[in-house]
């Protein structure tokens, strides 16, 4: 063997400096620690070797090489021991031979701490070392927190024009030593410890790790480097006043989840959670986390066996107390049948009054749409020949239909004095389906729920396969709580490329004769794709909104299954279709024809017809009633609800309707940015509330 250690490596094909089960040693690292050493005996030695069979883990051979006299750390695979005698065998894929070295003894790192004892071989071979285990050796208690090994972890390196591919090879929150394969690293002139290096990791190909890292230093010749995470807080909305109230539930929740990096169950007390994430507090010295961490599956146990899952990633870590950190968590999805559970359990936590329920009682809920006013003399009337419809499609929603469907209440021994409910419309927006209170004395429960339901929107609408990208709330203009607050809104926010609100003509169409035919020269077809466009085109001339974007008309798929597959998993129907009034070659009206079950919508705003009517268009309201007529022989019988927009069409045209209706759609992707805005306006608009109601007390004693 050549008389250079690398040298006679290279003999081998393989080289010290590229050998990744090999690594190089000096006794002196271990003592300039500031931490104490102490004996142990064989009986311990031997408990630890034995745990690393059991669980299937590696530990080190001390090696000496005879030609230079340096020493190594072979990784090794330790058998069973029941005395003083113990064999070793080099992992699959090792390069080195027993035989090549002089055996010293053995090392077992348990990342916090380092277990050393001399030992005297007694049978070698090239793959295989059997050896005599001392009496006693030493322990290093050298490391300000403890290291994890790591398996199966590649990792993808880049530092300014260069990238590197290796795997992680152990890990704590403060280093990452990561073992490059092909590239060795590759000293800059510019290089400081400073300069940050973007760091990569994936486990079966998915990611479990991203963020910046620092440089602390390179061993083997570049071949494995030493990184320290930044810990760069990862905020991905910026600091607000109204952020949702976070929660120290009694008896705490756990999280637990798979580590990423080591492959071990892991479990953690969470001290503080709301709906859109939590935290954990953890001792410093011996954390499994680090900010930037990716775990695909966690979940969260609540007492009493109820148990969510999703994906959660590690944002921030601070400490808090001399010896522990708090790390925060943010919930990167989940299905919204598991959210709207998280959120009930921590609406109640806040409010015993706040409820979120697939199992609402039918006969409270009924009895609280008559006595709020939500259902007046009129709505009854219309709906009253078709109420055994109403109250099984009711039924089924709020206890069967957890993907189109949440119910939100806020009630008090069984009495509900304020409800909302959501339904998906479209294929990518919700809409709000009720909004209805009625005051407990003096506390102003209209407003409670409207608190409650922008805390929902304030997490639901960051979970992207609930696929709520768009808000509706369709409310009458004269009702003087929806308009007070989300006119008022539009009006603060002011821009309508975030949030818009257009105002329908409503009324009903009755078509009960003969369906009357288009007069000569009109025609109408169901809208292609350049149709669709010359719409929004001819929405655009009217209004700078985005109702048309929420209404997904160009958008027939979704993330998932399509709205007319989920509606019909509960036995419902879901039909959008749109139809283009031409005259002359031009378009001269749009028809969006919304389809559902009766009852869905007690005002049935997903089961009528809106009608958009172009600036310049010169449609007879004879002709369009027509149109629509040609529309609603898919409706069942009495009279069609049609909502025609602009409402200066039916004013020219001097057709009288039964109200002016607003649609208020909000992109969600401004929410965060906006949210602050609606909370502090729900509670100022609660405050003047409350003093108008004071000063009638005073004016009226």
């Amino acid at each position: 063997m050549d008389s250079s250690v690398h040298g006679g490596m290279n003999t081998r094909d393989h080289s010290l400096a590229e050998n990744p089960y090999l690594i190089p040693f000096r006794r002196s690292d271990l003592k300039r620690f500031p931490f104490f050493s102490s004996i142990i005996d064989q009986h311990q030695f031997i408990n630890a070797i034995n745990l690393k069979n059991f669980v299937d883990g590696q530990m080190f051979a001390h090696m000496a090489y005879p030609h230079t006299r340096e020493e190594f750390l072979f990784k090794v695979v330790p058998g069973p021991c029941s005395r003083s005698e113990v064999t070793f065998s080099l992992p699959e894929g090792s390069a080195q031979s027993f035989e090549d070295f002089i055996c010293k003894g053995m090392v077992i790192d348990n990342g916090k701490s380092v277990m050393m004892m001399q030992a005297d071989p007694v049978l070698i071979s090239p793959e295989t070392l059997t050896m005599r285990l001392r009496k006693t050796g030493v322990i290093y208690h050298a490391r300000r927190s403890r290291r994890y090994l790591c398996r199966d972890v590649n990792a993808r390196v880049c530092h300014g024009d260069f990238e590197y591919a290796g795997a992680l090879y152990e890990f704590n929150p403060a280093g990452l030593r990561i073992e490059l394969k092909g590239l060795a690293w590759i000293p800059t002139e510019s290089e400081s410890v400073s300069e940050p290096i973007k760091v990569d990791l994936t486990r079966n190909g998915r990611p479990v790790f991203s963020g910046m890292a620092k440089l602390i230093r390179t061993e083997n010749l570049g071949r494995t480097i030493v990184l320290a995470p930044m810990n760069i807080p990862r905020k991905q909305y910026s600091e607000r006043k109204n952020r949702n109230p976070r929660l120290n539930l009694v008896p705490s929740p756990e999280v637990k989840f798979t580590h990423p990096l080591t492959g071990n169950a892991v479990s953690y007390d969470i001290v503080e959670i709301n709906a859109s994430g939590f935290s954990v507090m953890v001792e410093t010295d011996s954390s499994l986390l680090m900010p930037g961490m990716i775990i695909d599956e966690a979940f969260i146990e609540f007492a009493g066996g109820l148990r969510l899952g999703c994906p959660v990633q590690v944002v921030h870590g601070e400490k808090k107390k001399k010896h522990s950190t708090q790390y925060g968590f943010m919930i990167t999805d989940i299905d919204v049948h598991s959210y709207n559970r998280l959120f009930g359990v921590i609406s109640r936590a806040d409010d015993p009054c706040a409820r979120v329920s697939y199992d609402v009682d039918m006969a409270s809920l009924w009895s609280f749409f008559f006595e709020s006013g939500f259902i007046y003399p009129e709505t009854y009337t219309s709906i009253a020949q078709y109420k055994d419809d109403f109250k099984e499609s009711y039924r089924k929603l709020y206890h069967q239909c957890p993907d189109i469907f949440a119910s939100l209440t806020y009630q008090r021994n069984g009495v509900i004095y304020g409800h909302v409910s959501l339904i998906k419309a479209y294929e990518r927006a919700w809409m709000v389906n009720h909004l209805a209170a009625k005051d407990i004395g003096m506390k102003m429960t209209g407003y409670h729920v409207l608190g409650q339901i922008l805390n929902y929107f304030d997490s639901i609408t960051r979970m992207p396969s609930i696929g709520m990208d768009y808000i509706l709330v369709h409310f009458p203009q004269e009702q003087r709580f929806p308009n007070d607050f989300f006119s008022g809104v539009y009006r603060a926010l002011n821009d309508p490329s975030h949030l818009s609100m257009d105002v329908f003509a409503s009324l009903g169409v009755d078509l009960s004769g003969p369906t009357p035919a288009l007069p000569g020269g009109w025609t109408m077809r169901e809208s292609a794709p350049g149709d669709i466009r010359d719409l929004h085109a001819a929405y655009r001339q009217i209004s700078s909104g985005i109702m048309l974007d929420a209404f997904c008309l160009d958008t027939p798929g979704t993330r998932g299954q399509s709205i007319e597959v989920t509606y019909a998993r509960y036995g419902f129907h879901r039909v959008c279709r749109v139809y283009t009034l031409i005259h002359d070659g031009l378009p001269q009206a749009y028809l969006i024809m919304d389809r559902t079950d009766r009852g869905i919508n007690l005002a049935e705003l997903i089961n009528g017809i809106k009608v958009i009517v172009p600036r310049d268009s010169r449609v007879p309201w004879y002709v369009l009633h027509a149109a629509i007529g040609t529309c609603s022989v898919e409706y069942e019988t009495g009279p069609v609800p049609v909502q025609v927009f602009p409402c200066d069409y039916m004013d020219r045209a001097g057709i009288q309707y039964r109200k002016r209706h607003a649609v208020w759609v909000l992109d969600t992707r401004y929410l965060h940015s906006n949210i602050d805005v609606m909370k502090t306006m729900a509670r100022s608009n609660s405050t003047s509330y409350l003093k108008g109601v004071l000063s009638s007390f005073i004016r009226n004693p």
